[in-house]
């Protein structure tokens, strides 16, 4: 909560916000400090409401796990599973497949939205041939085509 001693810093911030222009580093370092998620909120909305009027965009995405066999046993990862465990599975690519298109069947109905994201997360098995991530992008693509597009690949 913003202290009355900051309440004319907000001032000052909340002008330059409606005034369109930048805030400095101090102003951010301010609002992290200083300010409720109701006041960034109210702030973010203003720009937001400049840049796309009363509309909001959003993007949607998912994570394709064609597996979760990997011999490494990290101490932080609850999800990686042994071979030969009830818990580990590696998906066929006619599994991978249908994830990708009922993901897409999903998210198609919405309106405002401007990306689809898929990440493919592949572990590493012993003796196991894991296929590469971009083959499955690439074979994801072949029959949903704005999947994986690698445009957007960082």
């Amino acid at each position: 909560m913003i202290e009355r001693n900051g309440d004319a810093q907000l001032s000052v911030i909340r002008e330059k916000v409606e005034a369109g222009q930048r805030l400095s580093f101090d102003d951010g370092l301010f609002l992290y400090d200083q300010a409720d998620l109701f006041t960034l909120g109210e702030l973010a909305n203003v720009v937001r409401q400049r840049k796309n009027g009363n509309f909001a965009y959003y993007n949607v995405n998912t994570h394709l796990n064609p597996t979760n066999v990997c011999v490494y046993r990290c101490t932080f990862c609850a999800f990686r599973a042994d071979l030969k465990s009830a818990k580990g599975y590696v998906m066929t690519d006619e599994q991978i497949l249908e994830r990708a298109a009922n993901f897409l069947n999903g998210v198609t109905s919405h309106r405002n939205l401007i990306g689809v994201e898929g990440h493919v997360l592949t572990k590493r098995a012993v003796n196991f041939r894991v296929r590469e991530p971009d083959k499955i992008v690439e074979n994801t693509r072949k029959d949903i085509p704005c999947f994986g597009d690698p445009k957007l690949r960082s």
